[in-house]
């Protein structure tokens, strides 16, 4: 149990602790750690590790044991003790054993008290946000007053609270298995935000014996379809219950006849051709409250600039049923207030206080969401239906002709030619780079390739205006590249019924081009617009897209390109190292190999350097590909897979300490671990444990590496490698040298002495990173910074440093304002809010 106090904020004396913890000792190291935490030591980890050992080992004694500690136990942070009895609590669920089976009358009246307080916290709107998540995560974890938490969580779920703890309460109610909790969770749903709501859905979803339920709501009108977005709509179509599938079914396929209906009456306005002039007119008067064109109206809606469909057919559909495809970001709200005020329109914003809804001609107003009587979705776009009331068919042509008057022009470039794509012999549509319309911000046409690149926005898109020879299916074929490093982005095909979705798969390369069927749709006759646009952020460079085909479904398409034949990536350590050092290879396809291949890195490093002579010019070629593969390694801090890499890079007994060896050692497996999170010095002597040979090569190499770094014949980049090794030496012996280097011109080896002393988990490493900082040059500064945070201690002493005035809280980043203001330490986030005040 000393141990186990000492290891608190130690992870590798902590390791410690656990392998030697079992289902006899558990209840005496876990009172020994809640002893430090009522003291004021650092609990956070420790504690629930400690916890989740208990849930393993524990049978009946041992968890009523663990649970009486943690009931009796005195935290000054109370938000720990809550989340130490949820995961107590989670683990006797686990088990199938109930409160009452493992603790006397005694200790459950104890633990009534905490959940009553518990209770109360979550409920009190002026505690601090963190004790009120904690307080709602224990509340749903006691089934016997299941009934008293289903009634407080709905209270929680009202949209006067923040949109956090509205999400704490959903995840609660979604944890317990009744019915209620299923009804709580369906009421709170026509008042919910679009983030919010997407939360109730998926808790929802997520259980089979509540799909029914949504079902009967949504068939009952309780529920509208629209406020059911895509994907969640996929799920419920694609469920695998036969019965509820075909509910789903029935639902989502019933369309609003009277706007059908709108619509065929309409259809002459596309017969006679329209005067933009006229349609300007009409736009100011209809839509100008809340669309903006050339100038004329206020942008509350959707981008009509930008919109991915811009036929006359697919505008006329648009206006005359606004809600049948509703973009939920332009669904309608209605909010009312205390005072019995009532705002429809868009929820332009949300806050932990305060909602934003805009209503037309942009009438902003920002209620306090503590004064607020209902929020409720209409379900509706916020475009009204019901326009022909207003407009003439001959005013809608006018109007449809100015629409199609104000389409932007595309991006030119030599071998883009936009044309309008007909149909071959066979009925196929070719949707290539070389005729489609270009639209968007870095986003080109390649002609090497003839694709379309540099997808880096969510505007960035290409569009084809299609002749539809035949209503019917068509089958989506897909040409393009990617490499694996830039695969993931969600794409859209826009135009074809139902629009599909997909995320973007690697070929192995931007030179690697792969044809694959995305799906089937459905196209009407007549001209249509195809576009296919991100769906959403693009991770990177979205994909190389060489073309679109569409053909009638069932038949082969033809493709313009041969199609790529890709060789299989190499799996012999030897061919991979082959293949990571051939500089004609794409360099996201190499590190592809490295991310594929996480066990094979020693044997891949060592068939790196096999034929290299000592001294050889070679080494420095190689040395970026060797780290890349050490480094990965490194941040991946497996166990096997270092001691591998350690057997292949120490010298031996006789041998030199190389460069690349440095590399694989200093900027490699100590660099990665840190990386991870984790302290270098101790993992490496956990790796070293019980095998003396290993230990004498590495003992030896530090000595090597204390030399190197000093060498000024070495590459700078080789000695900050070696400064790296040397820090797990300690400050006592290697302190001196590192300061050195603290003041050194060569950027890169001050970058090497900051983060070797951001490794080295000492007062005195951090005494040197304060007294540094305004010495440093700007990234190494952003590093020291970063390894002062690294630990209670240290933030501890840097807060310390600010409140004495020896350095100032305006060159702290927002990545350590926010490290301290999250601390597991209660007397950090305290300290830190009163120095850093207001300060993002």
């Amino acid at each position: 149990a000393r141990l186990a106090t000492v290891a608190a904020g130690d992870r590798y004396l902590q390791a410690a602790v656990m392998s030697s913890a079992n289902a006899d000792n558990i209840h005496r190291i876990l009172r020994g750690v809640l002893a430090a935490s009522s003291a004021g030591g650092s609990r956070g980890p420790a504690l629930q590790a400690l916890l989740g050992l208990a849930a393993k080992l524990g049978g009946r004694e041992t968890m009523a044991s663990v649970l009486e500690i943690v009931i009796a136990a005195e935290m000054q942070d109370s938000r720990w003790k809550l989340s130490a009895l949820g995961t107590v609590l989670d683990a006797l669920g686990r088990k199938q054993l109930k409160l009452e089976d493992v603790i006397d009358a005694a200790a459950q009246r104890r633990f009534e008290k905490i959940l009553d307080s518990a209770r109360a916290t979550a409920a009190d709107n002026d505690a601090a946000s963190q004790d009120r998540l904690a307080a709602i995560t224990l509340i749903s974890k006691r089934p016997s007053r299941s009934a008293d938490a289903i009634d407080l969580l709905s209270e929680l779920l009202l949209p006067q609270n923040p949109a956090e703890i509205q999400n704490a309460a959903i995840g609660a109610l979604g944890s317990l298995n009744s019915p209620t909790a299923a009804s709580a969770l369906l009421d709170a749903l026509p008042s919910a935000s679009p983030a919010v709501r997407g939360q109730i859905l998926d808790a929802l979803l997520r259980r089979d014996a509540w799909v029914p339920t949504v079902l009967a709501a949504l068939e009952g009108e309780n529920l509208s379809t629209s406020q059911i977005d895509a994907a969640r709509r996929s799920r419920l179509l694609s469920h695998r219950d036969d019965k509820l599938r075909t509910r789903a079914t029935k639902l989502f396929a019933a369309t609003n006849v009277d706007r059908k209906l709108t619509i065929v009456e309409y259809q002459s306005a596309l017969k006679t051709p329209g005067d933009t002039q006229r349609g300007k007119t009409v736009f100011g008067k209809v839509c100008a409250s809340c669309h903006k064109l050339e100038d004329v109206g206020h942008a509350i809606g959707p981008d009509l600039a930008a919109l991915s469909n811009r036929t006359p057919e697919a505008l006329l559909v648009a206006i005359l049923d606004p809600s049948g495809d509703v973009d939920a970001r332009y669904q309608g709200y209605a909010a009312a207030n205390v005072e019995g005020k009532v705002f429809s329109g868009l929820l332009a914003d949300e806050t932990s206080t305060s909602i934003t809804i805009v209503e037309p001609e942009n009438k902003r107003h920002t209620l306090l969401r503590n004064d607020l009587e209902e929020l409720r979705a209409t379900g509706k776009s916020m475009m009204p239906e019901g326009i022909e009331k207003d407009v003439t068919r001959a005013q809608m042509g006018d109007l449809l002709a100015y629409l199609a008057s104000t389409t932007p022009k595309p991006k030119s470039f030599p071998g883009n030619k936009p044309e309008t794509v007909v149909a071959d012999a066979n009925g196929q549509l070719t949707l290539l780079a070389t005729n489609g319309a270009i639209f968007g911000g870095d986003i080109v046409f390649e002609s090497p390739y003839q694709n379309v690149g540099y997808w880096h926005g969510e505007n960035d898109r290409v569009s084809w205006n299609v002749r539809v020879p035949e209503s019917g299916r068509y089958d989506v074929y897909l040409d393009w590249a990617c490499p694996s490093s830039s695969a993931g982005s969600a794409f859209r095909v826009d135009g074809v019924q139902p629009v599909l979705r997909a995320k973007v798969a690697s070929t192995g390369g931007w030179d690697r081009y792969r044809q694959t069927k995305l799906g089937s749709v459905s196209l009407a006759a007549g001209v249509q617009s195809v576009t296919v646009r991100p769906d959403g952020p693009p991770k990177s460079a979205m994909l190389d897209l060489r073309g679109v085909y569409l053909v009638a479904q069932g038949k082969t398409p033809a493709f313009a390109f041969a199609q790529s034949k890709v060789a299989p990536s190499p799996t012999d350590p030897s061919a991979i190292a082959a293949v990571l050092l051939d500089e004609g290879r794409d360099k996201n396809e190499r590190q592809a190999l490295i991310e594929d291949n996480p066990d094979k890195a020693a044997a891949i490093v060592g068939a790196m350097v096999a034929d290299l002579l000592p001294g050889s010019a070679q080494q420095h070629a190689r040395i970026p590909w060797i780290w890349r593969v050490s480094v990965a390694a490194g941040k991946r801090n497996d166990t096997t897979q270092l001691k591998a890499l350690l057997e292949v890079s120490l010298p031996t007994r006789g041998q030199p300490l190389s460069d690349w060896q440095a590399v694989v050692i200093g900027g490699g497996i100590v660099n990665g671990v840190s990386l991870s999170g984790v302290w270098p010095g101790p993992r490496v002597e956990q790796l070293l444990k019980d095998n003396p040979d290993l230990t004498r090569r590495w003992n030896r190499s530090l000595g090597q590496a204390a030399k190197m770094a000093d060498n000024e014949e070495v590459k700078s980049g080789t000695r900050y490698d070696a400064l790296r090794m040397i820090a797990l030496e300690g400050w006592q012996k290697r302190g001196a040298q590192l300061l050195k280097y603290l003041k050194h011109e060569n950027a890169e080896l001050q970058m090497g002495a900051v983060s070797a002393l951001a490794d080295l988990d000492s007062p005195q490493a951090t005494s040197a990173l304060l007294e540094s900082l305004p010495k440093l040059a700007e990234r190494n500064h952003k590093l020291a910074l970063e390894g002062l945070v690294r630990n209670e201690t240290r933030m501890t002493a840097l807060l310390d440093a600010i409140e004495s005035g020896r350095m100032k809280a305006s060159v702290l980043g927002k990545e350590q304002v926010e490290a301290l203001r999250s601390s597991s330490e209660e007397g950090i986030r305290k300290r830190a809010e009163k120095v850093l005040g207001g300060k993002q």
